[in-house]
């Protein structure tokens, strides 16, 4: 079992690619959950360059900073590097969460990529533009109305309440104003999500164990009996919003996510 995990944390060095080393049970996670992902990678940039490697748990993660290679993966040779790996197999083995774009594998990724890319030209994005202007109109009054209370404020719940303007009109056609209603459940319990999955020692264990395979799936029983897998909560709720949405009829449907975003659900 040892040889076996030493030589899961070898891969980079046998490439003859850089990076921090790891630890033999979490590789380099426990480093970038302390010092905060972006503060950690910031500081592997200046110690190896344009290009490393590290272990997200016991994932082989590879970073690029070198341009010309990123043309040449993401615009030159894209057809050629589909899927994304394996960052957590809890995740891939979850009914819904597996279902993602991140998750998925092989022309089931390529054919849910190319739906996504067509609702993204140029004609569709200006389409757009309207309701984007709209919401960033409304974030100025919000800003205006602090800003006539000489309050100072911490700036991410209000960019939280736009993001969130912008995802509900693109992606689920709500009608409902995030920046003015900052406990909207909606709101709080995406914000709870997103947190909640990135935290906690069945998170830690799950990144851990990726090369476990099928092995892994206790893991992820045990993260939803004890843990805080807050995908249920937030999946249930945006059910209930398509639902809402199948119930409306097509003329405001149209009003509220135009045609170039709209698909069958």
């Amino acid at each position: 079992l040892l040889r076996w995990r030493q030589k899961t944390f070898s891969y980079f060095k046998d490439l003859g690619i850089p990076g921090p080393k790891p630890n033999l049970f979490w590789g380099n996670l426990r480093e970038y959950h302390e010092k905060d992902l972006f503060k950690a990678v910031k500081k592997w940039c200046k110690q190896y360059g344009d290009v490393f490697g590290f272990y997200n748990g016991d994932a082989p993660m590879l970073v690029v900073r070198d341009f010309e290679f990123l043309e040449y993966v993401f615009v030159k040779n894209f057809s050629n590097f589909t899927d994304r790996g394996v960052t957590m197999r809890t995740d891939e083995m979850h009914p819904i969460v597996g279902r993602g774009l991140i998750h998925v594998k092989g022309s089931e990724w390529k054919n849910m990529r190319s739906c996504i890319t067509s609702g993204f030209t140029t004609l569709k994005l200006k389409q757009m533009m309207d309701h984007i202007a709209e919401g960033g109109d409304v974030f100025m009054e919000v800003l205006g109305k602090i800003a006539d209370q000489g309050k100072e404020i911490n700036m991410l719940k209000p960019f939280q309440g736009l993001t969130m303007d912008y995802i509900g009109r693109a992606a689920f056609g709500i009608d409902t104003s995030f920046q003015k209603d900052l406990n909207n459940p909606f709101l709080i319990t995406a914000q709870r999500t997103l947190k909640e999955v990135m935290i906690g020692p069945f998170h830690m264990l799950a990144h851990c164990t990726t090369s476990f395979g099928p092995l892994a799936a206790p893991i992820l029983w045990l993260s939803r009996i004890f843990g805080n897998f807050s995908f249920k909560t937030f999946s249930e709720q945006t059910a209930k919003v398509i639902e809402i949405r199948k119930k409306q009829s097509r003329a405001e449907k149209k009003r509220l996510a135009p045609e170039s975003h709209r698909c069958r659900v």
